[in-house]
C-alpha cells in the first residue's frame, strides 16, 4: 500500500507541477518537486512505522526523539539540497517556492494520515478482541 501511494503521489506531483516537463539531466520545477515529494513521503513514512498500532501524535512518541530528530535533519538537509544555488547543478534540482514546498508537504504526508487510519483500524480491531492496542 505504501509503495502504491508514494509512486502515484510522487508521479502526481510530476505531471502537475508548472513548467517545462522534466528531463533527465536539466533542473525542472517538475522533477524537484518530485524529489522533494518522494523525499518527504520517505520522512512521514519513518515517523509512520515506529510502532505498529500506536499514533505518531501518542505522548509515547517523545520518549524516543531519535527518529524525530533524524527526520528534522532529512528535511533540513533537503532544504539546503534544493535552495542552496551552489548544489543545484550537482543535485540538478531547482529553487522552489513556498507554495510548492507546501504541496510537496501536502502530498508527501499522505503516507503519515494512510499510516494513521490503518493502525487507527488495528487498534480498534484489537480493542474488539479484548487486546491492548496502544
Amino acid at each position: 500500500m505504501t509503495s502504491t501511494i508514494m509512486a502515484a503521489g510522487t508521479a502526481a506531483v510530476l505531471a502537475w507541477a508548472p513548467g517545462p516537463a522534466a528531463a533527465v539531466g536539466q533542473a525542472t520545477v517538475a522533477g524537484t518537486m518530485a524529489l522533494v515529494t518522494f523525499v518527504f513521503f520517505q520522512a512521514f513514512n519513518l515517523l509512520t512505522v515506529r510502532h505498529p498500532t500506536r499514533s505518531l501524535f501518542h505522548r509515547e512518541s517523545l520518549h524516543h526523539p531519535n527518529p524525530l530528530v533524524a527526520t528534522l535533519a532529512v528535511v533540513v538537509l533537503l532544504g539546503i539540497i534544493v535552495e542552496v544555488d551552489a548544489l543545484h547543478g550537482f543535485f540538478t534540482t531547482i529553487d522552489l517556492s513556498l507554495g510548492q514546498w507546501l504541496a510537496c508537504v501536502a502530498v508527501g504526508s499522505a503516507i503519515l494520515w494512510a499510516g494513521e487510519l490503518v493502525q487507527a483500524l488495528l487498534r480498534a480491531r484489537d480493542r474488539r478482541r479484548g487486546g491492548h492496542g496502544a
